[in-house]
């Protein structure tokens, strides 16, 4: 008789032997498979060099590191441009040395996070790729009154003052019962055309109207060059993730870049696509805004909520309130999920790799359904081994979700990428080989079978890289020469949960 272990697909990994004493399964435990060991963040983040590459990743295999996600980091130069040639020739060189050593690489399909935008080229391909929105707009009834004397009027229609990139979606008029409430058995849509909106049926009555306007959020990712982090003036643009016009560009600019340049590799060594934590506003995206796209007027109709309800998400609706902004809120990560997560997973299991990585929020179980290895994140903020967080509150749940929707999909594996910001506020250094062996059984314990430690740096050269969501948790900390003994135990603890 055997067991079997089985791959990110579901088929064998390779056959084991039952054990026929206690001696060989202690054998069995003591020796498990290579493919079952930690899978850390790579932080590509300095001036790189082949053969410091090829030093470090011989170091990994000596500390039984399994395979590696190959991560653009802030700190990268500026002459290395994102996807281009010398920065593939890098990613075919840190493939081919892994796969030398028996480890397996992970892509990582952003430069630098959130995913979605290929370090901005979504966007500088077209403009109008640029994440969207929707903010509302209020005219007070002496405001109308005011347009319908002569100011911006074209009968009884009145015309929005807009910028070129906005676009007016609907207009409801409605009756405010407090500065921040309306009446809602008031609400009236109104007919919009353009910029115009036709008051007719509320000529006589006055109420006040509130307009719903299309626009860029002004959303950014983190970047990988020095002066493209957050605030930063060359942030690169985030992308529209609800558009599926502008999710394939991603795909032609970032996977097809990638299999174009190692498809030799994928299926073998490469196994995996990372995606990280989409965002579809954007990071400092402009206030006041709810996650839009160009269409979803119709889809927010299919959810169940009327037109008059739009004032709904701005302002207290009453008792509908609630059940307006929940049907809303599906909807987008309906949306969503066949946008941006079905393409994704579909481009990467027609390429032979597996798509992984993590939604934004950390109890979003429903989108993991698209993810050939699901996954979750783990922070000290959320889940913390000094408080309660572990085991009440919302993320509480995190590595379970990404557990179950693994067994709820038949996928054999779940990871998580774990570590990242670990450690006192006062001293994000101070995160201990403790601590992260807290954090492995609290993983371990909710049914996580892969390991994502947040992460190896490249380099810690300088404030920018030594400081940028530390502690490196590999090669430059104090525990490096026995990070074997963690390896090992990562691999014994997910044979079994395998």
């Amino acid at each position: 008789m055997s067991f079997l272990l089985y791959n990110i697909f579901g088929t064998p990994l390779h056959t084991m032997n039952q054990p026929d004493s206690l001696d060989s399964l202690k054998q069995q435990f003591l020796n498990p498979p290579q493919e079952l060991g930690p899978f850390p963040f790579w932080f590509l983040n300095d001036d790189l060099d082949k053969a410091e590459m090829t030093r470090q990743i011989l170091d990994f295999h000596s500390k039984g590191i399994s395979g590696i996600v190959l991560h653009s980091r802030i700190g990268l130069p500026s002459g290395l441009e994102y996807l281009g040639d010398r920065f593939m020739d890098f990613i075919r060189h840190a493939t081919l040395e892994a796969g030398r050593c028996g480890m397996k690489v992970i892509l990582y399909d952003e430069g630098m996070y959130p995913s979605g935008s290929a370090h901005g080229l979504v966007v500088k391909k077209n403009p109008d790729f640029a994440s969207s929105g929707i903010f509302m707009r209020e005219y007070l009834p002496q405001d109308i009154s005011s347009l319908l004397q002569g100011r911006k009027t074209e009968g009884n229609r009145i015309v929005i003052p807009l910028l070129p990139e906005e676009h007016l979606v609907a207009a409801v008029a409605a009756n405010k019962t407090t500065e921040n409430a309306i009446q809602t058995d008031s609400a009236k849509a109104l007919s919009v055309s353009g910029k115009a909106i036709d008051i007719s049926p509320i000529k006589k009555s006055y109420r006040s109207v509130f307009c719903f306007i299309q626009a860029k959020t002004r959303g950014t990712i983190r970047g990988i060059h020095e002066g493209e982090d957050d605030g930063q003036p060359d942030a690169p643009a985030s992308a529209d993730l609800l558009n599926p016009e502008a999710v394939r560009a991603f795909i032609e600019i970032t996977h097809e870049r990638y299999f174009n340049a190692l498809g030799d590799y994928f299926g073998n060594t490469i196994i995996a696509m990372f995606t990280d934590e989409p965002d579809i506003m954007g990071r400092n995206a402009a206030p006041g805004m709810f996650p839009w796209t160009q269409g979803f007027l119709a889809e927010w109709k299919k959810a169940g909520n009327d037109e008059e309800f739009l004032p709904a998400l701005f302002l207290d609706a009453g008792a509908e309130t609630d059940k307006i902004r929940r049907r809303y809120h599906l909807a987008i990560n309906s949306r969503l999920a066949s946008s941006y997560y079905a393409p994704l997973s579909k481009w990467c299991e027609e390429h032979g790799i597996a798509l992984t990585g993590h939604p934004k929020e950390s109890d979003d179980i429903g989108l993991l359904r698209h993810f050939q290895i699901p996954a979750q994140d783990t922070v000290w903020r959320w889940v913390s081994p000094t408080a309660e967080s572990g085991i009440s509150g919302r993320h509480s749940t995190l590595a379970k979700c990404g557990a179950d929707a693994a067994r709820l999909s038949g996928r054999k594996r779940n990871a998580n990428e774990c570590f990242g910001c670990c450690g006192p506020k006062a001293a994000p250094w101070g995160f201990s080989a403790d601590d992260m062996k807290w954090y492995l059984d609290w993983l371990f314990v909710r049914g996580v079978n892969m390991i994502v430690p947040h992460a190896f740096y490249y380099s810690i050269r300088g404030d920018l890289r030594r400081n940028e969501r530390p502690p490196d948790v590999g090669p430059n900390n104090i525990w490096w020469p026995e990070y074997r003994r963690f390896s090992d135990y990562i691999k014994r603890m997910s044979l079994l949960l395998t």
